[in-house]
């Protein structure tokens, strides 16, 4: 024997038609052989008439957008990014990245071996033109790039920090 829910569903499958062919000769044959699928099935067959007629769709009214729009123009809208973003600050993150490039490529310029670099002019030396190129092995020191993530840590901290003491004194 099938549990109630498995027989409900059955049952609505049926009504509605959506049921397999071998789903529906089950029905059927539950129908005619078992009072208990027979009640069920007009009890359910019933409230599936009733739907309809119980259930009214009603269109929005005339003037649901605008009274939307209204509800939204009540609330305070966000200010435009120039009144909060801080210009200095962009020009100051904007430099940081750019004296970082630039310093990546003086380094990658020093570090070149430009003797072996076959040139148009065959009579220039590159020896003579450049000084003696610095060690930079220091800078692959575990201990520098420790310190380097400590302090940029700290900063991010102090960061946060005034961003939310910002916030609150906004909202206050």
């Amino acid at each position: 024997m099938q549990d109630a829910s498995e027989k409900d569903r059955l049952l609505w499958a049926y009504i509605d038609g959506h049921c397999l062919p071998a789903e529906k000769e089950l029905v059927e044959a539950h129908l005619l052989n078992d009072p208990v699928w027979k009640t069920d099935y007009e009890q359910l067959l019933a409230i599936h008439r009733q739907l309809p007629e119980s259930i009214l769709l009603s269109a929005p009214s005339l003037r649901f957008t605008k009274n939307v729009m209204e509800e939204i123009g009540r609330h305070r809208m966000a200010p435009a990014a120039a009144t909060y973003i801080n210009k200095k600050v962009i020009y100051g993150i904007a430099g940081f990245v750019l004296g970082l490039l630039l310093a990546l490529t003086g380094y990658v310029m020093a570090a070149t071996d430009w003797s072996s670099v076959q040139w148009a002019a065959p009579g220039w030396k590159i020896d003579k033109l450049s000084p003696a190129i610095p060690s930079f092995n220091w800078l692959s020191s575990p201990h520098l790039v420790t310190g380097f993530l400590i302090i940029n840590a700290l900063l991010a901290l102090f960061l946060l920090d005034r961003l939310l003491a910002q916030r609150k004194r906004r909202t206050t």
